[in-house]
């Protein structure tokens, strides 16, 4: 019983850390909107350090979602990576999670959607692919 209550705990871990992120991530923005930022002043840049840190930390939580591991209920799972991609740059999470798992699927190769081993103008395709408007 003991094992199982500490395996039932395990699985909340990743909703805690998720939800963590998206709470400080909205509690930074709104210091930093509200305060009198001032380009001489140590704060200033500390907020953007932390807003840049913690839209890795909505990628890293959508990137797991991805992969169903921020939570073992899907669509808790789903409604965490759909805010985090939302949050992190408006993009859709369900054509980013049928592009990851292509790119899992054909890693390194012409159908992989991040192949980056192509010539510049191929190359290009990677970052506009993913931008809202053409990631279908």
């Amino acid at each position: 019983m003991n094992t199982k209550n500490n395996r039932r705990k395990g699985k909340q871990t990743g909703v805690f850390i998720g939800l963590t992120i998206i709470c400080l991530w909205f509690l930074n923005l709104s210091v930093a909107i509200s305060w009198h930022l001032d380009w001489f002043s140590p704060i200033t840049y500390l907020l953007f350090f932390f807003q840049i840190h913690l839209f890795t930390g909505l990628f890293i939580t959508a990137h797991d979602a991805m992969h169903g591991t921020v939570s073992q209920n899907p669509t808790i799972n789903k409604a965490i990576g759909q805010f985090c991609t939302f949050l992190y740059a408006f993009f859709p999470y369900d054509a980013l999670h049928k592009k990851h798992h292509e790119h899992h699927r054909y890693v390194a190769t012409e159908q992989d959607p991040d192949y980056a081993d192509a010539p510049l103008c191929l190359g290009i395709r990677h970052p506009l692919s993913y931008t809202s408007a053409l990631i279908l």
